[in-house]
């Protein structure tokens, strides 16, 4: 199975396509990120034959929205993942997976939300005050947010990367990854 080091190194680069998603200033960058190319519809049964692979996040379309891949929003809060966690009422969930790797469960969700990146922030920043501590890493602006670090007991880890998409303006995604140690 996948180890630690698989969802980090996954978590890592969610980050990296998150934050240059995210923090681009630059209009001529921002337009350029609008325009998608244009591809064949693709049948409901087609699309019912594609899995979701924890490798690769999905694209983000407006039709992916309204037809999520077969195993992803269907599926809800990945199973692993601690029943307490907060998820905003309008959340689209893109990637929901669990996995338990010699004896150890981790989790991954994505999703999107329209809730304003201040509300998504207080709520995050809330929950993992609680579930972290002192121990957490926080890099917090009106853009992005990043929280990471292990539960004090050092039983879990935590990983919250996202921000406002700038193709798609009012919408925040976020990337949870969570792993028990």
């Amino acid at each position: 199975m996948y180890s630690r080091k698989y969802f980090a190194g996954i978590g890592l680069v969610l980050a990296a396509i998150t934050m240059s998603a995210c923090s681009s200033n630059n209009k001529a960058d921002n337009a350029a990120s609008m325009v998608q190319p244009s591809a064949p519809a693709a049948t409901p049964e087609a699309a019912a034959s594609v899995q979701p692979s924890a490798s690769a996040a999905p694209a983000a379309t407006d039709q992916a929205a309204a037809q999520p891949a077969a195993g992803a929003a269907s599926e809800g809060l990945p199973e692993n993942l601690p029943d307490d966690f907060p998820l905003p009422e309008d959340a689209v969930i893109s990637v929901s997976h669990s996995e338990e790797n010699e004896g150890k469960k981790a989790a991954l969700l994505i999703f999107k939300t329209n809730e304003s990146m201040e509300s998504v922030t207080k709520t995050y920043k809330d929950y993992f005050a609680d579930k972290l501590g002192s121990e957490a890493v926080q890099t917090i602006d009106e853009k992005n947010l990043i929280i990471q670090g292990n539960s004090p007991d050092n039983t879990q880890v935590w990983s919250v990367i996202g921000g406002e998409l700038s193709a798609e303006p009012g919408m925040v995604e976020l990337n949870i990854t969570w792993s028990e140690l």
